[in-house]
């Protein structure tokens, strides 16, 4: 009785699951007592969000020539441009969204009677636009569209003219001094 008493232990023994390392049924647990052929690990990941934006330090100047005659305007073909001045943007967008950012020009105060001051990007972080700063037009968005890009290698010129042509533009100030218009740049959220 012993004998089969022995061999039927040892035959329960050999016949539980671990005797055989059974694949575990519930092989999502991850607590080291249900080793088995599948397990998971969760890794966190963080990207920062980038909203970086450089232009040119150096200022610009811009001088309209005086006009030829009495009687004559300033001519919009006389409308000055500087040298292309550089234009580096990187920006990132939430994970699954599609949400684009924009790049605006401002300035505080609006131009002088009849000047009209314009800004054309060359970029491949959005789409550009050929924006006017005149009258009263304080604000213009000069890339839009931008989503998840970097370019190192944009610019942009600034044209100074009439806001039409003949316009008589007002003078900058006393003994031909340079009037200073501060152009503020600003990458945000649409």
């Amino acid at each position: 009785m012993n004998k089969k008493l022995l061999v039927l232990s040892l035959a329960a023994i050999l016949a539980a699951p671990a005797a055989f390392a059974a694949y575990d049924a519930n092989s999502d647990l991850n607590n080291g007592a249900n080793d088995d052929a599948v397990d998971k690990q969760t890794v966190n990941i963080i990207v920062p969000e980038v909203a970086l934006l450089q232009v040119t330090d150096a200022d610009v100047a811009l001088t309209m020539p005086v006009p030829a005659n009495a009687g004559d305007g300033f001519k919009t073909a006389d409308a000055q441009t500087s040298t292309p001045q550089a234009l580096k943007i990187s920006s990132n967008s939430e994970a699954g969204s599609s949400a684009a950012r924009k790049l605006t020009a401002s300035i505080a105060t609006e131009l002088p009677t009849n000047w009209k001051l314009t800004i054309t990007p060359i970029t491949s972080a959005g789409t550009p636009v050929a924006s006017d700063l005149v009258d009263a037009i304080k604000s213009v968005d000069i890339v839009t569209g931008i989503l998840n890009k970097k370019d190192a290698s944009g610019t942009f010129t600034y044209t100074l003219g009439p806001k039409a042509d003949g316009d008589m533009m007002a003078f900058s100030g006393a003994a031909d001094v340079a009037k200073a218009v501060v152009i503020t740049y600003t990458l945000s959220d649409v």
